[in-house]
């Protein structure tokens, strides 16, 4: 039997029972996770749908509202299909709804950073794209589709190959952050309820510092871009395994925080930095948490000084370094902290008194 790789998964927004996953067997498949006191012998999830590719599919990315989902494949496209259809009952594959080319053909480029849009860019799907080999170069090629009519609507005037993007809350701004000659990190901000393809505002990033865990060779990028909900504070995770925050009023004046996390000699092989970041908001105080090469999920609090020492308070903590980590409510019966680690394994936290009282 031979193995592929997983890209990503998601659960169907209708249905907490069904998940997606792609992987590099060219598939989307569409599982069923049995119920605890079903009578099936077989282990397991079961297989119900496959959805075929020509590349590698990777990342699936659903609208907000969930009605949507687009899909990016290594080939430089995206795929887009109406989320009920994937997941009815029938064993017919479901039609695609559009196919956005994110870069021209033959340029060697796969599929980058995709996200949505809201408000008034709630039917835009942003996207860029990446070089697949250090020898095609540090091109990049971002676009702007509307979904409703199936047309491209903005080609953005940044060159780079693609690093990370966000879009503001009230989807008016897209700040787009890209990776250039000499490690260059340019970020660009453009209005995008005016459909303006041109930025208004460019500012180079601080210069980023490789950790000597990794060696030269490591890549040296913008892993995520995050928006506080008031539109006016943006995190940037990093991986030089830094947190960096901007007020998005006055980027000239560079960050307004910079947190790190150690480079713990307890992680095994190459790290990957900070690969995610998540806000927090409530009681009067906003925090963001981030998961970096030392196995950490920490809380930073931009209102407090660096020198503080509730900066950087471990909320989780692995044996590797942090791949990714999920946020719950537990007021809605969602663990606080559940965190996979690249050591293949999965952490589950549950604050709670000695009531059982989420605290």
């Amino acid at each position: 039997m031979k193995y592929y790789s997983v890209g990503d998964v998601a659960f169907n927004p209708f249905n907490s029972s069904q998940i997606l996953s792609s992987g590099h067997d060219f598939v989307v498949r569409l599982w069923e996770i049995p119920d605890d006191d079903s009578d099936d012998d077989v282990e397991g999830l079961h297989a119900i749908r496959d959805i075929r590719f020509d590349d590698i599919p990777q990342d699936l990315i659903y609208k907000p509202d969930g009605s949507a989902l687009a899909i990016t494949c290594r080939d430089a496209t995206v795929s887009l299909f109406d989320s009920q259809e994937i997941f009815e009952s029938t064993m017919d594959a479901p039609t695609k709804s559009a196919k956005f080319p994110v870069a021209p053909k033959g340029m060697g480029h796969a599929t980058g950073t995709t996200i949505w849009g809201d408000g008034p860019s709630k039917h835009i799907l942003f996207t860029s794209s990446e070089p697949q080999r250090a020898d095609v170069g540090d091109r990049g090629f971002h676009r702007a589709f509307d979904v409703l009519k199936g047309v491209r609507v903005i080609e953005f005037d940044a060159t780079e190959a693609g690093d990370a993007a966000a879009v503001s809350p009230d989807g008016t701004t897209l700040v787009l952050i890209t990776s250039g000659e000499g490690d260059s990190h340019p970020v660009r901000l453009y209005d995008v309820r005016r459909r303006q393809g041109h930025a208004y505002e460019t500012e180079a990033l601080e210069k980023f510092f490789p950790r000597q865990s990794c060696g030269p060779s490591q890549e040296l990028e913008v892993t995520k871009a995050s928006f506080l909900s008031d539109g006016r504070l943006l995190a940037l995770a990093r991986n030089d395994n830094m947190v960096h925050i901007y007020d998005v009023r006055a980027w000239s004046r560079g960050p307004l925080c910079r947190f790190e996390h150690h480079d713990s000699d307890v992680v095994g092989g190459e790290g990957y930095g900070v690969v995610e970041i998540k806000w927090i908001e409530g009681r009067g105080r906003v925090g963001i948490v981030s998961g970096g090469n030392d196995g950490c999920v920490r809380l930073w609090e931009p209102a407090l000084a660096n020198t503080d020492e509730a900066q950087g308070a471990v909320i989780g903590r692995t044996d590797f370094d942090v791949g990714h980590f999920s946020i719950g409510d537990p007021w809605r019966g969602e663990k606080p902290l559940i965190i996979g680690d690249s050591g293949g394994a999965m952490h589950i936290y549950d604050f709670t008194n000695d009531d059982g009282v989420p605290i």
